[in-house]
């Protein structure tokens, strides 16, 4: 009896470890927990960086050097969680996925149950569409920070800005840069200050500039790389492409009407100083109003009227002028002053930002930060050509410019 007993024992100690076994390897091959995909939405840290969500409550990992600060955009239990890219609509609108199926809301004009007219998404963002239009592009995830809901992405727009006139003066002004090749890589912005429309009506003024920074585009020849381009509206149009201040005095001289009233004057005085910042403007200077800086004092044949503008922004120092006229009011002489120092220019490319250094991607965000608001145009056509990586590197400065008020 005692032997069946101690055999009894020993089977069951030999027996409850496989037990155990078995229910552990239970617990292994147990279905794990569905997994939760996240919104492709990044955050933007103080120093720069991004931090996307994940886990299984789509929660944000700290940003370096913070203990905390989660921000939990967790969808509820069962939801269809689309990602948050956008395609780009015929009129330049964008619209996101939505629905059970997360397919893109019809653009403006179409009908939902006829799809879109932008060609067939892939399901990952990415659409068949193209064109000069823009059909069908998409956009890189969209940047939140902790204390706005929404940050603007930065989309591409044309290298060359249309001139902000009527239709006709756009043909003549496109006509004229297509004589003059490699003139297509400038920009053409018009020059939209009252006194400059005053004294000549008849004239519409507009900058062409060559980008200097960060990286230079040469100005072919006869241009420079700052320009003010003069578009007659009489007839079918004169375009005169003045480069520096011999020209535009021999301008005024052929083109000003007699100005005998004291006001009439200040307002051509105004415009020479606007015309002149213009040819020595890299994009980064701002200058003061001349503003109660005007004078206009009484000569022996006529009248002298003197003022100055203050680099605010981008610089120091300044531009003085002294304008002459006769008796009738004629325009004669100018004399003018320019003493201007550039500030910091940034010289780093955009492209930096995903530099393996670390030292170098903070210097080209330094500089891009440098140049703030006057780098958009750079900033769009680098990231027209960029891999998604950068992308949505150059958005997340792009966010800190906006944020910052750069």
């Amino acid at each position: 009896m005692k032997r069946v007993i101690y055999i009894l024992i020993t089977c069951f100690l030999i027996s409850a470890p496989v037990s155990a076994q078995e229910q552990a390897a239970g617990r292994m091959v147990a279905s794990p927990p569905p997994a939760v995909a996240c919104p492709m939405i990044a955050k933007l840290c103080p120093d720069g960086s991004s931090v996307s969500s994940q886990g299984p409550h789509c929660e944000f990992p700290p940003c370096p050097g913070e203990g905390g600060g989660q921000m939990r955009i967790a969808p509820p239990p069962g939801a269809t969680v689309c990602t948050m890219d956008a395609k780009k609509c015929p009129d330049g609108s964008w619209v996101s996925r939505t629905g059970p199926n997360c397919e893109f809301a019809p653009c403006p004009g179409e009908k939902s149950d006829e799809g879109t007219d932008g060609g067939e998404d892939d399901g990952a963002g990415n659409s068949s569409g193209s064109g000069e239009s823009g059909e069908g592009e998409t956009a890189p995830p969209i940047y939140l920070t902790p204390d706005t809901p929404q940050s603007p992405v930065l989309v591409p727009r044309s290298s060359i800005e249309p001139p902000h006139a009527m239709d006709d003066e756009s043909v003549v002004l496109d006509q004229w840069l297509k004589t003059i090749p490699g003139a297509e890589s400038g920009q053409m912005q018009k020059i939209s200050d009252p006194a400059v429309a005053s004294a000549f009506p008849d004239i519409h003024f507009y900058a062409l500039r060559f980008r200097m920074y960060p990286v230079a585009r040469a100005a072919p020849e006869p241009l420079k790389a700052s320009n003010v381009v003069a578009l007659s509206s009489v007839g079918n149009g004169t375009v005169t492409n003045i480069t520096e201040e011999s020209q535009l005095e021999r301008f005024f001289k052929s083109s000003l009407a007699p100005m005998p009233e004291e006001n009439d004057k200040r307002k051509v005085l105004r415009a020479w100083l606007t015309l002149v910042g213009e040819l020595q403007q890299d994009s980064f200077f701002h200058f003061s109003d001349p503003g109660d800086s005007i004078t206009v004092s009484p000569t022996d044949n006529g009248s002298e009227v003197s003022g100055k503008i203050i680099a605010i922004q981008g610089g120091t120092g300044g531009i003085e002028a002294k304008m002459r006229f006769n008796e009738a009011g004629s325009f004669e002489t100018v004399e003018t002053k320019v003493q201007l120092n550039r500030g910091i220019r940034p010289i780093c490319q955009a492209t930096k930002l995903l530099d393996k250094d670390p030292v170098v991607r903070r210097m080209a965000e330094q500089d891009l930060l440098v140049m703030g608001r006057d780098g958009e145009a750079y900033l769009q056509e680098r990231r027209a050509k960029a891999s998604p990586a950068l992308r949505l590197a150059i958005d997340g400065i792009w966010t800190r410019i906006v944020r910052e008020g750069r």
